[in-house]
């Protein structure tokens, strides 16, 4: 009788893990899409508290990326945020975008 159950709950598994996963992927983007608008009108201190939620997300959903991704990938991800804080403290809108859409690229890549 329990047999029949385990597809359907492994199912059910996976397919909330694939919502959570994108959930995790929109919530940077949003976070990243903020610090983008704050430098456009050049509200840094709103840009560099957005940073600081960024990189605390990538805190916590670490152990995520690294289930899912190469180490080369998570790793771009922290390096390209610590790109980008440095691109708002010396307030270098191009670079801030470029990061803001590496960092985009390589999440796609890790979450799919």
């Amino acid at each position: 009788m329990g047999k029949p159950f385990i597809p359907i709950i492994l199912i059910l598994s996976i397919l909330t893990g694939c919502s959570a996963m994108e959930e995790t992927k929109d919530k940077f983007n949003e976070n990243l899409d903020q610090v983008e608008m704050s430098s456009k009108v050049s509200d840094w201190q709103q840009a560099k508290k957005q940073i600081k939620k960024i990189k605390k997300q990538y805190d916590k959903h670490l152990w995520k990326m690294q289930l899912l991704g190469e180490d080369k990938m998570y790793n771009n991800i922290e390096l390209s945020i610590d790109q980008l804080k440095a691109a708002v403290k010396s307030q270098n809108k191009s670079e801030i975008t470029k990061q803001i859409e590496t960092i985009k690229y390589y999440l796609s890549v890790v979450f799919g």
